[in-house]
């Protein structure tokens, strides 16, 4: 899961070198939407995955 996120970041980077070498302001304003919308999907992944955890953690504290 840390791996995803780093990979994803380390992509992300990529990406923001590459445009602010390129006209930045009309490949900013076409790439920001699937950006920002690929960030969310990875927090939301990463929320969703330690909500696992913790329901897992409980569920096993109270079978217990």
């Amino acid at each position: 899961m840390l791996l995803m996120l780093r990979t994803f970041f380390h992509t992300n980077l990529i990406l923001w070198s590459q445009l602010s070498n390129k006209s930045l302001s009309m490949l900013s304003i076409s790439f920001l939407p699937s950006i920002l919308w690929s960030f969310l999907m990875a927090v939301m992944s990463v929320m969703l995955h330690q909500q696992r955890l913790i329901h897992t953690s409980v569920k096993s504290h109270f079978d217990r």
